[in-house]
């Protein structure tokens, strides 16, 4: 049986200190650490009250992995939801744009089927490509609040091997 040693500092011990299990904890509590995704941006803290198109595409791919979780194999997009998307993106901006474009295929009806649909996979594609600079902005952010996680713990384990 293999052991591990937990704690440098002190003698070698087959289970992790409880300053292991602080650490654990505050990167799991931290919504800071979590990295940001195509879904996740639209509630990721920018720092502004205005949502930039990015957070907007992003709420549009919320809506499209909710009704694919919630519905399975008939998931659909609703007109309404992309309107209501569309109507806070600047007018003829790329994100306002591919809206319109999935506007389109919606033609006369309310709904759009989202699986298989090969015709919304083209501007949804479109629609991740915009959303991709903001993501490596955002996780470059939460790389940076790792490493300022991780520094303070190396910080405070130090301090108490010391004591």
């Amino acid at each position: 049986m293999s052991t591990r040693n937990y704690n440098k500092c002190g003698p070698s011990s087959t289970e992790p200190p409880l300053n292991f299990f602080l650490v654990c904890s505050i990167f799991a509590n931290n919504l800071c650490s979590r990295p940001v995704t195509i879904w996740s941006l639209a509630g990721h803290n920018t720092g502004t009250n205005k949502d930039s198109s990015a957070k907007i595409a992003s709420q549009l791919f919320r809506a499209v992995a909710t009704s694919v979780w919630e519905h399975g194999e008939n998931a659909i997009l609703s007109r309404h939801c992309v309107n209501d998307q569309q109507k806070k993106c600047k007018t003829n901006g790329s994100v306002w744009n591919i809206m319109v474009e999935i506007l389109r295929l919606l033609n006369d009806s309310t709904t759009i089927d989202i699986i298989g649909n090969e015709q919304l996979n083209r501007p949804l594609t479109n629609l991740a490509n915009e959303i991709s600079p903001s993501l490596i902005t955002a996780n470059t952010e939460v790389t940076r609040t790792i490493f300022q996680i991780f520094i303070m713990c190396i910080n405070n384990f130090s301090q108490g091997a010391a004591n």
